[in-house]
């Protein structure tokens, strides 16, 4: 498998030849390069790269807007994310998947495996073993993320190129919490539902019932080892969003 990418010397000398065309000063070329610097550049695909290299279709994207239009372009992203929004939805439904995410995106956790998947033909991803290995290397083929270092035990680490697709992480949390349709309501709205109306969601029903199962299996764990010494509370605290709390 093959990648490509820009590397900045590239990016820099055409912003200052579009910057030129439009007549704009050079700081503007500077302020065009921090800005494609935060949000396209990032990506390793090799521990022997010196430097890491930007999206090039995202940076052509954006200079190919400014240079028709001689100023930023109304969006960061375009459509080309559309094809990104799908893989990132079907890793969610990978086992390991939705834990990855949350890892990457709080990077509290780093992810780490001892090497790369190289096999993902048909067999493979209809019956291969799922584990974080796997995932997190769909993921570094997806371009979603990108090689971040190595530990003192030799594993790869890998991390969120930058904040194009960290944005595309912070999308797919949404959805995982707010699934069939609720992760449209904006938190404006969620704001102003009271209590009643909140538990009224599908999909709030939904994890509230998952996590009354859940607990009740593990509450019966509990008072089987310890008997009714412990005096057992059990409470459901379901997430809506990053907006709100419903608790149980």
């Amino acid at each position: 498998m093959t990648y490509s990418g820009f590397r900045e010397v590239e990016i820099a000398e055409m912003a200052v030849q579009i910057v030129r065309e439009c007549d704009l000063s050079q700081s503007t070329a500077d302020e065009m390069l921090s800005m494609m610097r935060t949000f396209y550049n990032g990506y390793r695909f090799s521990r022997r790269a010196k430097e890491p290299v930007y999206n090039p279709a995202l940076a052509l994207y954006f200079l190919e807007e400014f240079q028709r239009e001689c100023r930023y372009p109304d969006e960061i992203l375009d459509s080309n994310l559309a094809i990104d929004r799908g893989k990132m939805h079907y890793i969610s439904q990978l086992p390991k998947g939705r834990e990855l995410i949350f890892d990457a995106l709080t990077e509290k956790k780093p992810v780490r495996v001892r090497r790369l998947a190289d096999r993902f033909g048909v067999e493979d991803m209809l019956h291969a073993r799922k584990d974080t290995g796997f995932v997190a290397s769909l993921l570094y083929y997806f371009g979603i993320l990108t090689l971040g270092g190595m530990t003192p035990f030799g594993e790869l680490i890998l991390r969120i190129p930058n904040l194009v697709i960290r944005k595309l992480y912070a999308e797919q949390i949404q959805e995982m919490l707010l699934p069939e349709g609720e992760a449209k309501l904006d938190g404006k709205i969620l704001g102003t539902m009271d209590r009643k109306a909140l538990r009224a969601l599908p999909a709030v029903q939904a994890r509230q019932r998952e996590a009354e199962a859940g607990l009740a299996r593990y509450r019966e764990k509990l008072e089987r080892k310890f008997g009714d010494l412990l005096r057992l509370h059990s409470f459901g605290v379901i997430a809506v969003g990053f907006e709100r709390l419903v608790f149980s």
